[in-house]
């Protein structure tokens, strides 16, 4: 008799065949259990790893006992299905303690952000190493660091804020508490100070900085059993301009770091900048630039976490009801959104549909100032215009002068819509993008569902604006 022969005979292959789609079966009613009351997936996997490291002893018990009769134990299993179930203990027990079946999760969302704001000597004294120092002091009669009480004050108004503000969002912001914290975020090098650095390759003095950064993100993760993902650090300092050497104006540096690891394992930092053009003029008590401040990084927060857009606008279900296809799942209900301004984007592909809607809307535009000139203060606004005399003194003058400007904007793009179309149409490569500052309005999301959520419109800019399909929306400050 053959050994398959002597297998079909013991029923090896209808046991083993039993045994799998039992454990199938199994598997699959943990990962809806699972999932259905959003038990770990850690049960699953044991589930798997079980049912798998168990079949050496189960294909034993099938061969010897697969035939119909009384079989007496052999010594190979009396010895190999202990062993078996010793292994899957040890194994269990281990995986307890090492986290060996804890699926890995590659966390790429920027949901933890350590802030620190600070005004230190030593951020001066850097700063006067570098080239940009002999412009600095061209412009500047005096300068210094805030006092700690204003600093102080500074830090308490920012951090109590950006807690409240991120409080409805799946973010987490973290600050210094000791002085000893507050140390090691001072010592961070300025981003002026560390391309100082490496364009004088001053290697001794850049690698103490990157490990002074690293022991930052390693002593914060380990106090607060967590994953910082990027630090945010702005510097203040206050001076006196030359031209007018009585104020004190407060300006500032930004910097922000991540840490990054390579495939290899080695870790290395990723620095990035942004001016943020806050000017505080006289130093005094009812100041507003820590408000300033606050906006700012609860903006650059936002952005790295949800993005710029967090949707768009899929359906328009009636003039206050909509549908948004949304980029960012984290979304809840109850979060507030806008469409600040409606965006045209031009290719070879939409060149033509698009400068049409572009046209039409500015035709809206200059309709409703023509037919409600009370709107020409919310536009005079939306401008951001500095003749403010003259909108007091003589609406009607500013209300020609809009309606002049869109009449020669339309009659333009009009007359030149076929040269417009075949410039896109014959280099396929161009891309612009132009918007409408005045099509915008704000949302409440009702429900989510998916990755799909409906929201309700609160508030139009203009009585002309309506929903369109594709309008970017994003979280409302």
């Amino acid at each position: 008799m053959s050994f398959f022969n002597e297998l079909l005979n013991r029923k090896v292959p209808q046991i083993l065949g039993s045994y799998l789609i039992a454990s199938i079966t199994l598997i699959g009613a943990l990962d809806w259990l699972a999932s259905r009351y959003e038990l770990s997936d850690t049960y699953v996997s044991i589930a798997i790893f079980c049912l798998i490291s168990i079949s050496p002893s189960v294909m034993l018990l099938a061969y010897f006992h697969g035939t119909p009769g009384k079989d007496e134990w052999v010594k190979v299993e009396k010895f190999g299905i202990p062993l078996n179930i010793l292994f899957i203990a040890c194994f269990l027990m281990l995986s307890n303690n090492f986290d060996l079946l804890e699926p890995t999760v590659i966390d790429n969302i920027d949901d933890n952000f350590l802030v620190f704001v600070t005004s230190n000597n030593q951020s001066i004294e850097n700063t006067k190493k570098t080239d940009e120092w002999a412009e600095i002091v061209n412009q500047v009669a005096d300068y210094g660091i805030l006092e700690d009480q204003k600093l102080n004050k500074i830090r308490k108004y920012i951090y109590s804020g950006l807690r409240q503000k991120l409080l409805n969002y799946d973010v987490s912001v973290h600050f210094a508490a000791t002085k000893e914290e507050n140390k090691m975020l001072e010592a961070i090098f300025s981003f002026d100070y560390m391309l100082h650095t490496k364009k004088n390759k001053l290697l001794d003095e850049n690698k103490v900085n990157n490990n002074n950064v690293l022991e930052i993100f390693d002593h914060f993760n380990e106090k607060l059993s967590t994953k910082i993902d990027k630090v945010l650090k702005i510097d203040l300092l206050w001076f006196s301009p030359i031209e007018e050497d009585h104020l004190k104006v407060i300006t500032n540096d930004y910097l922000g770091l991540n840490e990054s690891t390579n495939i290899k394992g080695e870790r290395s930092l990723i620095f990035f900048y942004k001016t943020l053009q806050f000017h505080d003029v006289d130093v005094v008590e009812n100041d507003n630039i820590e408000y300033s401040i606050l906006e700012a990084l609860y903006n650059i927060i936002i952005e790295f976490r949800f993005g710029e857009s967090i949707g768009i606008i899929e359906n328009v279900l009636n003039a206050n009801l909509v549908t948004i296809k949304l980029k960012n799942l984290n979304i809840l209900k109850g979060t507030h959104l806008k469409m600040p301004k409606r965006n045209y984007s031009f290719t070879h592909n939409t060149i033509n549909e698009n400068l049409t809607k572009y046209i039409d809307d500015f035709i809206s535009i200059k309709d409703d100032l023509n037919q409600n000139p009370i709107h020409v203060s919310k536009y005079y606004h939306l401008y951001d215009n500095d003749n403010k005399e003259l909108l007091e003194n003589n609406p009607d003058s500013v209300i020609t002068i809009y309606i002049d400007e869109w009449n020669y904007l339309i009659d333009s793009l009009n007359t030149n819509f076929d040269t417009i179309v075949n410039r896109f149409i014959d280099d396929k490569s161009l891309w612009e993008r132009l918007d409408h500052i005045e099509f915008s309005y704000e949302l409440e999301i009702l429900n989510v569902q998916d990755s799909i959520a409906t929201a309700k419109i609160n508030k139009f800019s203009f009585p002309f604006v309506k929903p369109q399909i594709g309008d970017e929306v994003r979280l409302k400050e």
